[in-house]
C-alpha cells in the first residue's frame, strides 16, 4: 500500500570504536588517549521500529536500540568491570528503491545515545550528551510477502558524547 504503519525489529552485532580522551586530571589538559574497546567490547544489539510508510518507497520511523556489550580491554586497571550497555533512540527516514521485490535500501536515522559500564567497586562510567548521533545504514530490501520484508544491512554510526568518572569529565 502506499501509506501503512509500519513495524520493524534488527537484531545485529555492536562494535565499538573510536578513542576516549579529555580533562581527566582536575582540569589539566593531555589525558592519555585510550580506544573505546577499553571502555567497552563488542556484543549483541536489538533494535524495535515503529513508524509509517508515506509514498510506498519512504518509511518515517522513531527506533530505541539496545546493546549488551561486552567487558573492555581495562581502562581503570584497579577495578574489574561488570557489565557495559549503550542505548540509541532516534528518528529515521528509509528510502527503499523496490519496495515490491529487491532492491537497494537507505536508511538514516538522527539521535541521543546513552553508554554506561559498571565496575566492581561500584563506580560508574557514564558516557551521556550525545544528542546528534547519526546513523547510517546501506544494504538490501527483499520483499518476501505483502505484509514482511527482509533487510540485512550495514550500518554506521557517527558521534560524540562527554562522560563523567571520579577523575572528571572526558570526551569521545
Amino acid at each position: 500500500p502506499r501509506q501503512s504503519l509500519w513495524l520493524g525489529a534488527r537484531t545485529g552485532w555492536w562494535i565499538p570504536f573510536g578513542d576516549l580522551w579529555g580533562t581527566c586530571d582536575g582540569g589539566n589538559y593531555g589525558c592519555d588517549t585510550t580506544s573505546f574497546s577499553a571502555a567497552a567490547a563488542s556484543g549483541p544489539m536489538l533494535e524495535l521500529d515503529v513508524g509509517a510508510r508515506h509514498g510506498r518507497n519512504y518509511n518515517v520511523y522513531v527506533l530505541w536500540e539496545r546493546a549488551e556489550l561486552g567487558k573492555g580491554e581495562g581502562l581503570y586497571d584497579d577495578e574489574d568491570q561488570r557489565y557495559a550497555e549503550t542505548d540509541y533512540v532516534a528518528v529515521g527516514v528509509r528510502l527503499s528503491a523496490d519496495p515490491d521485490d529487491v532492491g537497494m535500501v537507505l536508511d538514516l536515522a538522527v539521535g541521543a545515545r546513552r553508554f554506561v559500564a559498571k565496575y566492581e567497586g561500584g563506580n560508574r562510567l557514564q558516557l551521556t550528551d550525545a544528542p546528534l548521533e547519526s546513523r547510517l545504514g546501506v544494504g538490501a530490501d527483499i520483499r518476501l510477502s505483502r505484509t514482511f520484508t527482509l533487510s540485512p544491512m550495514l550500518t554506521l554510526g557517527l558521534g560524540a558524547f562527554a562522560f563523567h568518572y571520579a577523575k572528571g569529565p572526558c570526551y569521545r
